[in-house]
């Protein structure tokens, strides 16, 4: 029996953008931690996810580069976030996570209608 896992990268990167709204919102430093470890957590499932679909969807040989790829998205997106306060002004901190979060879980659901809608046509066309 294997586990079938559709699209569960899509679920545990607006997951964690839903964290990420959740961190701007709460006060309490013991909730604030315990967010902030789910946050984590979720960030990791979703790069282990999309570390097997890369397995998954590339050739062999295309691997390789491709996660490299992968991992400088990753990076460009900590780097673009680190530097947000530079380039956005908002009156406290908590505005910067509401508005990650929120740009997180809109990216999510869009990324997953794109695929969703690519794959259809896949599958329409062939």
């Amino acid at each position: 029996m294997t586990f079938k896992a559709r699209d569960m990268e899509f679920g545990f990167s607006a997951l964690a953008g839903v964290l990420t709204i959740c961190f701007a919102l709460f006060h309490s430093v013991s909730m604030l931690a315990l967010v902030h470890g789910t946050m984590g957590y979720t960030v990791w499932l979703t790069r282990i996810l999309i570390d097997s679909r890369v397995i998954q969807a590339c050739k062999s040989e295309n691997v390789g580069r491709t996660k490299v790829y992968v991992e400088v998205a990753f990076s460009l997106s900590a780097m673009t976030m680190c530097f947000s306060p530079t380039l956005l002004k908002f009156e406290n901190t908590a505005s910067y996570f509401l508005f990650w979060g929120l740009f997180m879980v809109v990216s999510s659901l869009l990324l997953w209608l794109y695929s969703y809608i690519t794959e259809y046509r896949v599958r329409a066309d062939g």
